[in-house]
């Protein structure tokens, strides 16, 4: 939810971030996930970002949940 791209003028940057994502109530193990643009049909979907977690991390009938960072999920800079 709340997805916002914003031109940091200052730095030349465009950063892409969202609220943190969870999954209440979960029993999951994952070392990945993958950010995409659900088109509602997956041979036009678009994956945006595959995100390496660099181990496993887990959830058992908890919160999963993936923090995003204060700068947000990535930026894209003019160099």
């Amino acid at each position: 939810a709340n997805r916002t791209a914003t031109l940091d003028t200052e730095s030349d940057k465009v950063r892409c971030d969202s609220d943190d994502v969870e999954w209440t109530s979960s029993t999951i193990t994952a070392r990945y996930a993958v950010v995409y643009q659900d088109s509602g049909t997956p041979s036009t979907s678009r994956l945006i970002m595959l995100l390496n977690f660099g181990e496993d991390y887990s959830s058992s009938s908890g919160t999963f949940k993936i923090t995003v960072h204060s700068d947000g999920w990535f930026y894209i800079e003019q160099v």
